[in-house]
């Protein structure tokens, strides 16, 4: 006899999902500097093919000497996703001297393979990289005394006694 409605079950099973999280969104360093953000994947969602393997890149703005380097990352031996596992690792932004000063944008992923034949799920987070000229200045002793004319800006003090001096910061 042919089946009737009440004899088809249907299954539903939702798709593999998961959300990415950044410890930081921002950084300022001087060129030549580094910064560090912790990056974490979780599945919201359990789905399709398991254990699913997670890939860490820097997607984009990674240029001009700044590079991202995924500790805690292995891609010969992934950390896989499954049900209540986070998958983290720790990026490292590094700049040159000749990184250009200014906000630079990356965005950082993270792909996660959904099922047997390499369909990926990526996942991105937007990370505000600052290269900023460091804080420098020149100090300069105004003409007083004990620094006036040839005398050298140097003086003995006796012991709880004082001297006047005034000096300018230049940044």
């Amino acid at each position: 006899s042919a089946p009737t409605v009440s004899d088809v079950r249907v299954q539903y099973t939702a798709p593999f999902d998961y959300t990415m999280w950044a410890s930081s969104y921002n950084a300022t360093v001087s060129p030549g500097g580094s910064a560090t953000t912790g990056l974490t994947a979780q599945v919201t969602t359990p789905g399709g093919s398991s254990p699913n393997p997670v890939a860490w890149s820097c997607f984009a703005g990674c240029t001009g000497g700044i590079t991202v380097n995924f500790t805690g990352y292995n891609p010969a031996d992934p950390c896989t996703m499954t049900t209540g596992q986070n998958c983290t690792v720790s990026a490292q932004i590094d700049t040159t001297g000749a990184t250009s000063l200014g906000p630079h944008i990356l965005t950082l992923r993270a792909s996660v393979q959904i099922d047997p034949l390499g369909g990926l799920l990526t996942k991105d987070i937007t990370f505000t990289l600052t290269v900023a000229k460091p804080f420098d200045y020149s100090m300069m002793w105004n003409a007083t005394a004990p620094c006036t004319g040839a005398n050298p800006c140097a003086a003995t003090v006796p012991q709880n006694g004082s001297i006047q001096a005034t000096f300018n910061l230049t940044q």
